[in-house]
This record gives C-alpha cells, structure tokens and sequence, in this order.
C-alpha cells in the first residue's frame, strides 16, 4: 500500500465514522483533523482521488456536501434538511464533478457535423466529398 492509499484510506475510516454516527459530512479540515494515526493537512486533493477510485461519491450545494461510501450505501447526514417538519431544501443538489477531464469527455461526444478538420479547416461531414488527404479517421 503506498503512502497515498494509507492516507485515502484513512480519510476513509474517518468518513465512515461520520456516516455511522448520522453526523453532517465536516470541512475538509475537520475531517484531515479526524483521520488516525496523524492528521491529513490535504484532504482537498485527496477526495477527488477518492471518488476517481470509485470509493465515494459527493454531492455539493452552497459550500457544504454530502458524502456517499460506494461500497456500503452509507453517507453522511444531509445538511440541507429541514428540521422543522418541512420539506427539505434539496433543489439544485447535484453531482458535483471534481474530475476536471470530465468536462472535456462530455465536450468530445457533443461534435457538430460544422467543426473544422484539425488539418485542413474542412467541416468534417464534407471530408468525403471534398477528399482531404491529411485528414484520417480517429479510432
């Protein structure tokens, strides 16, 4: 195990405390503050490495998150809820996307017929048409 899977791991632990105590998912530096043996001081960095691994998810709103363990269901308690009997203010929760390379991925499925050829500038639906020889397909 390297020292950055003891560390993920760790921060783990702690989030799975959380969650079975029914408690709201901390700051990250509460939570880095609740790992054992030592403290995390980057927990920032790590959560994103974390839910990239498929060992959490987390949703996001206003600055505050609620954090899924994938291989137990367990999460920490919802921030948004309100106590007073009411409905809970949950619009607008959503998947928050930490991976920054998500973004691009979804941009490469949404080409348009219109996009330019990288090598020539021809549109890409008329490569056929016209021939361009320094385009090749992508596979």
């Amino acid at each position: 195990m390297s020292y950055v899977e003891f560390r993920m791991r760790a921060i783990m632990d702690a989030i799975e405390k959380i969650a079975e105590a029914g408690d709201v998912c901390p700051t990250n530096r509460e939570l880095g503050d609740l790992c054992t043996p030592e403290p995390i001081p980057d927990v920032g960095n790590l959560l994103p490495r974390m839910r990239a691994a498929g060992w959490i998810t987390v949703k996001h709103r206003g600055g505050k998150r609620i954090i899924t363990i994938v291989e137990t269901g367990q999460k920490t308690a919802d921030p948004w809820l309100d106590t007073s009997g009411g409905v809970g203010a949950q619009a607008g929760l959503d998947d928050a996307s930490n991976n920054p390379f998500e973004k691009y991925a979804e941009a490469e499925n949404r080409k348009v017929k219109r996009d330019p050829c990288f090598a020539c500038g021809i549109p890409f639906h008329k490569h056929d048409e016209l021939g361009c020889r320094r385009w090749r397909a992508m596979g």
